[in-house]
């Protein structure tokens, strides 16, 4: 049996190569070929396109420059589809590009479970109807999104956060800082500015601005950024001052031993979560990005995972203009100089934390519910 893995994004190249190797554990004969980066072909899973080639675009405009190589991607994924016929397709999150080949996929009777669907409850919602017709089960990942599902119809269970698998609590931070060739007598302040380069030139500059304001009043407070595996480190390493220490990854261990942090919207969020460090979230686009995606986003109030999960703001959000130097490095001084307004943020992750487990490992679920599509 041939299964068809298709994910653009450098958090679905992780999450399915946990549950590839859940499924190739139970059956090694099973073999997956498809579209996804080194976490998913480390698995053995076979590449037909290197998902580094699609990465880095965000928003409507943004995403311009790569559409000839998405369209090269996608034919080449077509080509590879009528050829195969696999039995199943598991879509990762990447909507626009796995939605182009949802017509294909019902052509050559190929079944389609999409895991980390589209977050068609914020925007775009007449994307549900889509989903509806091509899509034979969606495994939730965000709690709230199985009942908007069952409520168009759509076949959906929730399999629990995938995030949670590479969060472990850590209990000596001190070993921890150590590992990071950190101080472990220094206050730490994490910056996490995102994956996509597209993130970065929208955000680090105003990072770093802030960071030079903290830093104004707290001196010796070390700074460390993790440099996602998606960027290009040694172009990326030219952008920063000197005194800030660069990592390549480590993000988790890094939010699990800072102090505070300031990172930019998306997964991110919840790894920060989990490692109850009090943060705050930054969001921006491009002028016109943002102004078409006013036009489609209704009736949604927070844009961090965890607001969105917990119904409130319990984490400050800062969005576009808002997104200020000085505003930024106050909210963090406050972290660092009241112990209380930070022991209320992270009573208050802890009940959005409490949210994200179904109880056994979302990898073993998911393994469960594709295995499950195949032989059906």
């Amino acid at each position: 049996m041939e299964i068809l893995i298709v994910t653009g994004e450098a958090s679905g190249d992780e999450h399915g190569a946990k549950f590839v190797e859940q499924i190739k554990a139970r059956d090694p004969s099973i073999k997956f070929f498809g579209m996804g980066g080194e976490h998913l072909r480390s698995k053995g899973v076979e590449i037909i396109v290197d998902s580094k080639i699609v990465a880095g675009a965000m928003g409507f405009t943004e995403v311009f420059s790569k559409i000839p190589m998405l369209l090269k991607a996608r034919k080449k994924l077509i080509n590879e589809i009528k050829t195969r016929k696999p039995k199943l397709a598991v879509l990762i999150d990447f909507p626009d590009f796995n939605f182009s080949l949802f017509k294909t996929l019902k052509a050559q009777n190929v079944k389609v479970v999409y895991y980390a669907a589209p977050q068609v409850w914020a925007w775009r919602k007449g994307r549900v109807k889509t989903i509806k017709k091509y899509v034979d089960k969606v495994l939730s990942i965000i709690p709230f999104e199985k009942e908007f599902y069952q409520k168009a119809g759509v076949n959906v269970t929730y399999v629990g956060h995938p995030i949670l698998e590479h969060q472990d609590r850590v209990l000596d931070k001190q070993a921890l800082l150590k590992n990071l060739n950190l101080d472990p007598q220094k206050k730490l302040l994490a910056l996490l500015p995102g994956s996509r380069k597209a993130e970065i030139d929208l955000l680090l500059e105003d990072m770093l601005a802030a960071v030079k304001i903290v830093k104004s009043k707290y001196k010796d407070i070390q700074v460390a950024i993790p440099v996602a595996s998606s960027l290009d480190y040694d172009s990326f390493k030219f952008k920063v001052p000197s005194d800030i220490k660069l990592l390549k990854g480590n993000a988790t261990e890094l939010l699990n031993c800072a102090d505070a942090a300031i990172i930019a919207s998306g997964t991110v969020s919840l790894d920060a979560s989990l490692a109850r460090v009090p943060f705050l979230v930054l969001y921006r686009l491009k002028p016109l990005t943002y102004f078409i995606a006013r036009k489609f986003v209704t009736g949604v109030k927070h844009f961090s995972l965890p607001n969105l999960i917990s119904g409130k703001e319990i984490v400050k959000e800062f969005l576009q203009d808002e997104v200020e130097p000085k505003i930024i490095a106050s909210e963090i001084i406050k972290f660092l100089e009241d112990a209380t307004y930070s022991r209320n943020l992270i009573s208050n992750l802890d009940l959005v934390n409490s949210q994200l487990s179904i109880g056994e490992s979302t990898s073993n679920k998911v393994a469960k519910e594709v295995l499950l599509a195949a032989n059906s």
